[in-house]
């Protein structure tokens, strides 16, 4: 699943590299250069696409022209290899993740392998891995909205939580998703996630806001930060904060940072 995550992280990088040669050419002349070889020289012909055959002839004494048709066929061959990466890139993490579980996740919960494991683990790592394989009381609240299946079959309820559950999970980090958290008999939340330091232990919850455009969901939050900060769970400290909208969706790089920052 390593290599899962890193090719995870470079797709939004290739992306990026697409936008930027795609504004690019924009802002040049339109068209491509077309080079023919002519005995010992080359003619120079100037096509306004790759698909027609459709050409005009450039004379040696428009040599600028021809300098800058080059160069645009070049930026469009550099953005068809990416885009040829890209889709390569997609149909990997398509294929890895279709029907795919994390086999160690899975080992360490089964009760036959984790008791011959056992001594091979600190009493720290017993704790944590008893921690997050024991059965807790989770949301309750809309179960249908459960439709985004993980790499463990657990399902979530964007395809943004799938992400973090994937990469935490990916990094042997133990959490629950959606537990049950009552610090007081008067307090009563789910967060998105619970995460124990796999090294120290200490607890920390990660909230995704999916939808903060929204009002209502606004008021919730405000609700749980209110909830938080009363008992010690401060953003940036203990409280791990990543939020998208519709136009500005969550980078899983961003996400890969948040787990090297907090749990490396």
């Amino acid at each position: 699943m390593r290599y899962l995550e890193m090719i995870q992280r470079e797709i939004p990088e290739v992306r990026q590299r697409i936008r930027k040669l795609e504004k690019e050419l924009a802002r040049h002349p339109e068209g491509f250069l077309l080079c023919n070889r002519n005995g010992d020289t080359f003619k120079w012909y100037h096509k306004l696409s790759f698909g027609t055959k459709d050409r005009k002839y450039i004379p040696k004494s428009n040599r600028a022209l021809a300098e800058t048709l080059a160069y645009n066929t070049y930026l469009a061959s550099l953005l068809s290899d990416l885009k040829q990466e890209l889709n390569a890139l997609n149909a990997y993490v398509k294929t890895a993740t279709k029907g795919t579980y994390d086999q160690t996740s899975l080992l360490l919960k089964h009760p036959g392998y984790s008791e011959l494991l056992n001594s091979r683990f600190s009493d720290q790592q017993k704790e944590l891995m008893s921690w997050a394989s024991a059965s807790y009381n989770s949301n309750p609240k809309h179960p249908e909205h459960l439709k985004i299946e993980t790499t463990t079959g657990q399902k979530v309820r964007s395809k943004s939580e799938a992400f973090i559950y994937n990469a935490l999970t990916q990094n042997h980090i133990p959490f629950r998703y959606e537990c049950l958290w009552n610090p007081d008999p008067w307090t009563k939340i789910y967060p998105d996630f619970i995460i124990r330091h796999p090294v120290t232990g200490l607890l920390y919850i990660w909230e995704h806001l999916g939808l903060m455009e929204k009002e209502w969901y606004r008021a919730d939050f405000e609700y749980k930060l209110k909830a938080y900060l009363a008992h010690g769970i401060v953003p940036g400290v203990n409280l791990i904060l990543t939020g998208e909208t519709e136009d500005h969706p969550l980078d899983p790089q961003l996400v890969a940072k948040t787990i090297l920052l907090y749990f490396s």
